[in-house]
């Protein structure tokens, strides 16, 4: 048999028949509460449903006056031999009913306590005793009915809250409501955290933030990050295991408020006191767009006069064919170029950037895409570098890569020593694509239409090395081979603090 008290902690097995857990619900009524025990049926709200919110540092079920939960399993049979465990908080010290019992016929037993205090404590129930914070209490036992009907939450006169309610089909023993009780008293390390960034506008309609994760081996970490100033596109995380958010979907010259908790596994939630803010003001930005209306050959004029910074063109064995805004798209196109660390490397059209940025480009065209029958390795898409390496290439790429039913790919180089991954969507791959530096964090994103993102596996990369350092930023090609091939772009937009 397991011991009793980490088959009160842990997803419960059969000796455990209902199990409300307040850890992971989410704030606001509580219209349902799972039960996770080897019996079936949740528990109902009344009339008027409890609240989640935080008490006394966890996350609980608020009962006030009136307020109550049903369980809606059938009855259990020798009742007398249960044991009921639960995990109580009253407003104030004084006589409280958490909890009622409904026998056979209908009559409820109220289960009543004499809390000496507005703190957390656990409340055992056998037919013989009843234990508060694994002591027994000189008070008459509570009769438990002999078919036990069904169990109430709240009640008239119950205003306090409820983190955890267990019922064990068997009578706990003196020694395993101790254990009980200690294992209990364990749980209560409330996590600790801090905003690790502060919110950031990094355009005029998003803002990054990132919390510093708690110290120590906590388990079941998790992060909220809520918008309080009600404004229009002010979102809010919901409970996350990233350390960090993007909110997206702000609007331009606002200011936008945000607070941070976290939770433990257990529920236990901290708030960090200070919420901050952060603005969107317009006037803080400049932004960057490809202009496909006018044709430009950059092999051959430059990019003097153009708004781009530079172009990477050079490398033995390269042959660069095209790096041309041609019918309404930017055109790169070579053979024998790569950027796999190789001096060979491919045209790449960069603008020069300090601090944080959103880029993003579509992407028009790709060789062999029509008839989805690639030439040669063909890769191509956006691309942030550490200009001219030393060591070998530091840099992070996202790219239009569907042979080998890649996809898009995220390419990660650190001193010539390469990573990466796909999202295994072959020919299906998103054609908008999107890189953020926000401080370390490099956001790898994709698109059907370039309004809503998502990550690219194991995006966010943490890239500590390109960390407000001068960065080339742009679009770049490698036909990975000797056949020549091509990729082409519209719509490309980098947006930066000025």
């Amino acid at each position: 048999m397991a011991p009793v008290a980490k088959l009160a902690a842990d997803m419960p097995a059969a000796d455990v028949l209902q199990h409300l857990e307040s850890g992971r619900l989410n704030y606001g009524p509580l219209e349902a509460w799972a039960n996770k025990g080897a019996s079936t049926g949740d528990f109902k709200a009344g009339a008027v449903a409890p609240t989640v919110e935080d008490v006394a540092g966890r996350i609980a079920a608020r009962f006030r006056p009136g307020q109550t939960m049903v369980s809606t399993a059938g009855p259990m049979e020798n009742g007398g031999d249960l044991t009921l465990v639960a995990t109580v908080r009253n407003e104030k010290a004084g006589m409280t009913v958490p909890l009622q019992l409904v026998a056979a016929d209908g009559n409820r037993v109220p289960v009543s306590l004499d809390l000496p205090d507005g703190r957390w404590h656990q409340v055992v129930i056998t037919s013989d005793a009843v234990y508060l914070d694994g002591k027994p209490l000189e008070v008459s036992p509570v009769a438990l009915p002999a078919t036990l009907k069904a169990i109430h939450l709240g009640g008239e006169s119950f205003d306090g809250a409820l983190a955890r309610v267990q019922t064990f089909r068997r009578t706990l023993t003196t020694a395993e409501i101790l254990e009980l009780s200690e294992g209990w008293t364990k749980e209560w390390n409330v996590p600790q955290t801090a905003f690790a960034t502060a919110p950031k506008a990094l355009s005029p309609g998003m803002i990054s933030m990132s919390a510093q994760r708690p110290d120590g081996k906590i388990s079941g970490v998790q992060f909220h990050f809520a918008e309080t100033s009600g404004k229009a596109g002010g979102k809010s995380s919901g409970w996350i295991k990233e350390p960090f958010y993007l909110n997206e979907g702000v609007q331009p010259d606002e200011n936008y408020t945000y607070q941070l908790k976290v939770r433990d596994g257990y529920g236990n939630v901290f708030t960090v006191p200070d919420s901050l803010s952060a603005s969107t003001a317009s006037g803080q930005f400049e932004s960057f767009k490809l202009d496909a209306g006018k044709p430009l050959d950059f092999l051959k004029d430059g990019v003097s006069g153009t708004g781009w910074s530079g172009l990477v063109k050079d490398g033995p064995g390269a042959t660069l064919e095209a790096v041309a805004v041609v019918d309404q798209a930017l055109l790169l196109k070579s053979k024998g170029t790569s950027w796999d660390g190789s001096p060979a490397r491919g045209p790449f059209l960069y603008q020069e950037v300090s601090g944080d940025f959103v880029v993003e480009v579509e992407v028009a065209d790709y060789a062999g895409l029509a008839k989805r029958e690639p030439v040669g390795n063909c890769d191509g898409g956006l691309m942030i570098r550490l200009p001219e390496p030393t060591r070998g290439e530091n840099l992070v790429a996202l790219s239009f890569f569907p042979l080998w039913n890649q996809g898009n790919m995220i390419t990660s180089t650190t001193n010539g020593g390469r990573y990466q991954k796909g999202n295994l969507t072959g020919f299906e791959a998103k054609r908008h694509l999107q890189i953020i530096r926000a401080g370390s964090r490099i956001h790898c994103r994709v698109s059907a239409d370039g309004k809503t993102w998502e990550e690219m596996p194991e995006s966010p990369i943490h890239r500590p090395d390109l960390a407000g350092k001068p960065l080339q930023v742009g679009v770049a090609h490698g036909s990975n081979g000797d056949a020549s091939s091509y990729i082409s772009f519209s719509g490309f937009t980098l947006t930066r603090s000025k």
